[in-house]
């Protein structure tokens, strides 16, 4: 089973997207643009769940549950800063426009990826989850201080149990010279 999600991880995250779009008509925002708005909503849940998906793709278990942790920081501290700020939001509908909610999910995993993989990997993932935060900015439930504010929150709460990755790799050599001597070298990196 752990064979075929590893191989398969694109297609699953793809599917998960395709779902959401389909039960993401009803979170559509009555401001700007549904289909921006609709889009961000999706990207909201497609991009942690392409974080999880980059453990499986590098085979990292420990990623796993170091994102795992990570997220669930991040969910946790959003809200409690939405709670404490008390800021009102564009449209007028409740005062939790700051930090981001959306945005801060979206940028979970591009902050779980640059600080476990590398930027290379996580800049595509932070593209998104800017266009994420402009799709809450233009349906008119945050301002662009509550996006900025989602980067930092993602950011630190990554920070807080996010390891570099290093892979283990052990080879083994054995030759004969020339003067019949055998020589045997073992060589690791981390």
């Amino acid at each position: 089973m752990y064979l075929f999600l590893k191989t398969h991880t694109l297609k699953i995250g793809l599917f998960a997207i395709a779902i959401t779009a389909g039960a993401s008509d009803t979170w559509s925002q009555s401001y700007g643009n549904p289909n921006v708005t609709r889009s961000g909503d999706i990207l909201a849940i497609a991009l942690p769940i392409l974080g999880f998906g980059s453990t499986w793709y590098f085979d990292d278990l420990d990623g796993t549950k170091q994102y795992a942790k990570g997220l669930a920081i991040n969910l946790t501290s959003t809200e409690l800063l939405k709670a404490a700020v008390g800021e009102q939001r564009p449209d007028g509908s409740n005062r939790k426009s700051f930090p981001s909610g959306h945005t801060a999910s979206a940028y979970s995993a591009g902050a779980f990826v640059r600080q476990r993989y590398g930027i290379a990997y996580a800049a595509p993932l932070y593209v998104l989850g800017t266009y994420t935060g402009y799709t809450r900015v233009q349906a008119k439930k945050h301002y662009w201080h509550d996006v900025a504010g989602s980067l930092v929150v993602a950011e630190l709460s990554q920070s807080l149990f996010t390891d570099p990755y290093r892979s283990t790799t052990v080879s083994m050599q054995l030759s004969h010279s020339p003067t019949a001597t055998l020589q045997f070298n073992l060589r690791s990196s981390w």
